[in-house]
């Protein structure tokens, strides 16, 4: 290709680009959220697991499970809050026409993924 041929290659303009921008941003947003709501899921279901195998005298069953069922539920619901808050940015940002991203997605598998250790813990159905 010669130097000044013009290409068939479309430039995009700085408001496109400032858009990217601000969507991988809100991604990158939630995106904390996830890894911090995973942690609090994983962190409450491990300590009920190993609490519960603690027999020590005097020592409340219910307590594990109560703590448990508080980080769990806290890191689904925050989770499912950030999401929610994500789509409707992103909505509000790019318009109607936008698509859920790999990381919405993501974020809805693993609400699912709390909901079913909340479950778990609270009346002990599931397949954990």
């Amino acid at each position: 290709m010669a130097v000044g041929e013009k290409t068939n290659k479309t430039t995009r303009s700085s408001d496109e680009l400032a858009l990217d921008r601000t969507v991988f941003a809100a991604e990158r947003t939630l995106l904390a959220w996830l890894r911090t709501a995973l942690s609090m899921i994983g962190f409450g279901f491990t300590a009920y697991v190993f609490l519960r195998s603690l027999k020590v005298a005097g020592y409340s069953e219910h307590r594990p499970r109560n703590f448990a069922l508080t980080l769990i539920g806290l890191g689904t619901v925050s989770l499912l809050v950030a999401v929610i808050q994500h789509v409707a940015y992103v909505k509000c940002v790019q318009g109607s026409g936008s698509r859920w991203s790999m990381v919405t997605i993501a974020g809805i598998l693993v609400a699912l993924i709390g909901v079913v250790a909340f479950l778990n813990v609270a009346v002990g159905a599931g397949p954990f």
